[in-house]
């Protein structure tokens, strides 16, 4: 990727917000505003085609498939690699490949929610009680411990919020068994 060179000009007050928040972070100040400058550029709200594609996709398949990506987590390891990486971006700082792996990891973790409550909104369309599906360990199906709040994301035809993200102008809202 080509990086082109700019010279911005930081009212004081802002220079100094984004400084701190570089010491707080243990990153550079540049690494502070870029980031601030592809949050800003990114289109807020908005799925790549890739995802919008595999989670219309779904609807083809039948209920054995989608009962096992309602309860497909993120593996074990990406999400231990994920909490490592950052505990240590709040304790010292990630470098550049860290720091992109973290985000590789936060998409895979998104990618993952997102298909999971979709899958579970398809098989709760189709009449299936889905209540038992749980966020934080989705491939344990013990009651005994069941606090009837689920987890995750599921997928609602009401309006959205602002700023938040949607599929197919439908919102993404939390709880997949509601």
């Amino acid at each position: 990727m080509t990086a082109h060179a700019i010279t911005l000009h930081l009212p004081e007050t802002l220079y100094k917000r984004f400084q701190q928040r570089a010491e707080w972070t243990h990153r550079s100040l540049e690494t502070e505003l870029l980031d601030a400058v592809a949050s800003a550029a990114s289109v807020e709200g908005e799925l790549s085609p890739e995802l919008i594609e595999a989670i219309a996709a779904l609807d083809q398949l039948g209920d054995e498939e989608l009962w096992r990506l309602a309860k497909e987590a993120m593996s074990r390891e990406a999400s231990q690699q994920l909490e490592s990486l950052h505990l240590k971006q709040r304790d010292e700082g990630l470098s550049q490949d860290e720091d992109a792996t973290r985000a590789m990891l936060i998409q895979e973790y998104e990618r993952s929610m997102l298909i999971r409550a979709q899958a579970a909104k398809l098989l709760k369309d189709r009449g299936h009680d889905v209540s038992r599906i749980r966020g934080r360990d989705a491939n344990r199906w013990d009651d005994s411990d069941w606090s009837g709040n689920g987890g995750g994301a599921s997928i609602e035809s009401a309006e959205p919020r602002p700023g938040e993200k949607t599929l197919g102008g439908r919102r993404l809202a939390s709880a997949v068994g509601s």
